[in-house]
């Protein structure tokens, strides 16, 4: 009895392809002891041209020429494009995909919206149903101050569906909020008096100035 894994056979590529070109590049199919056995309609390989399926029937034109390799790979293609689509999984326009994201030092809004910019594209099953795909938002979740442009890049997205993930997406400012220049001034006096230098010596000034008054 051959060991498991031994190779077992193998076949070459015959007239299964119609054409001078393969529209797959294969030298041959290694079978090993134990894995079983290759039937009519298995997929060999496949390509953007098309695919190489084992064992088709015989067909024959109004000419009398002979093909082989056209019948089931018409039954394969027919049953692709009856059970798998190609759709736009996530764009702008997907429902309840834009956050709202906190904003500050601004006078005209405390938020921005922000959406996805591109799109993800994917050939899905016919029973594909959106509302089971996963949105992940890595966005601020401290607000993030003005001005903000509208384009800007504020985080990402990515769709996962049936735990398989299809993408990531840039998440971008839908609008432009402007800064107020009076909260600006406002935030940059809050700064500076904050460092403790700046509060010693103003003390230290207000000392300077009682003591020079009381020794008039």
């Amino acid at each position: 009895m051959r060991e498991l894994m031994n190779k077992a056979g193998e076949i070459g590529q015959d007239n299964l392809i119609a054409g001078v070109f393969p529209p797959a590049e294969f030298t041959g199919v290694k079978i090993a002891a134990g894995q079983g056995a290759l039937r009519r309609g298995t997929v060999l390989a496949e390509s953007d041209a098309g695919c190489v399926v084992l064992g088709t029937e015989d067909t024959v034109d109004e000419n009398g020429r002979h093909f082989w390799s056209f019948s089931e790979t018409k039954r394969l293609l027919e049953w692709a494009f009856q059970n798998f689509h190609r759709i736009t999984l996530l764009d702008q326009d997907t429902e309840n995909v834009m956050r709202e994201v906190k904003v500050t030092l601004s006078d005209e809004a405390d938020y921005v919206l922000a959406q996805p910019t591109g799109r993800i594209e994917a050939t899905m099953p016919s029973d594909y149903d959106p509302k089971k795909a996963e949105l992940d938002f890595d966005l601020p979740e401290e607000p993030i101050e003005a001005p903000v442009a509208a384009g800007q890049k504020l985080g990402t997205v990515t769709l996962r569906y049936d735990g398989v993930e299809y993408g990531t997406l840039d998440m971008v400012a839908a609008d432009s909020v402007a800064r107020s220049e009076f909260l600006y001034t406002v935030q940059q006096i809050e700064l500076y008096w904050g460092k403790w230098w700046v509060k010693a010596a103003v003390i230290g000034g207000i000392l300077l100035c009682l003591f020079a008054l009381r020794e008039r």
